[in-house]
């Protein structure tokens, strides 16, 4: 088992790796973990994963991933809006997973956590020029109104709820 992930994650998931293996295996699996940092990850045939680091500065580490198979998919969790390198590694994607976290009533509170408003997801949504934009890490109590933002976007947007499956 291959487990990528920044310092901080790695810790909590050797611990959890552990304690799935002990239980879901007779025989214990191999667990390796590798640091993530920007640039390609994995390049084989039919996949490519690539990682940049992204604008949230309240976290010591913070990617985004974009996964070439087939369908061109980027995934970004916690970043601030305006975030040239998630721009720049998301350039072109057929599919954005981008947070909206909070809706413009909690603007502030989202810029000091460094996180994005569903107009400011939609926006980088744009400036990648991606196919269609999925929303998630939506905060209910922060972003009571993104249905009615999503509504006024004209333009593909998908907003995720917990269990969904999307079919690319």
């Amino acid at each position: 088992m291959r487990i990528y992930a920044p310092p901080p994650v790695e810790e909590v998931a050797k611990i959890l790796a552990s304690h799935f293996v002990a239980k879901a295996a007779a025989a214990p699996y191999e667990v390796v973990f590798r640091r993530v940092s920007p640039g390609v990850l994995l390049d084989l045939p039919g996949l490519r994963v690539e990682a940049a680091e992204v604008c949230h500065y309240t976290a010591k580490e913070a990617y985004g991933f974009r996964l070439r198979a087939g369908v061109d998919v980027l995934f970004s969790g916690d970043t601030a809006a305006g975030c040239e390198s998630l721009r720049r590694l998301g350039a072109g994607v057929d599919v954005a997973v981008l947070e909206a976290t909070c809706n413009e009533e909690n603007k502030e509170l989202c810029r000091r956590y460094a996180h994005s408003t569903t107009l400011e997801a939609l926006a980088e949504g744009e400036a990648m020029k991606a196919g269609e934009v999925v929303l998630t890490h939506v905060d209910d109590r922060l972003n009571p109104t993104i249905y009615q933002d999503v509504k006024k976007a004209n333009r593909p947007v998908l907003v995720a709820e917990d269990n969904m499956t999307i079919r690319l």
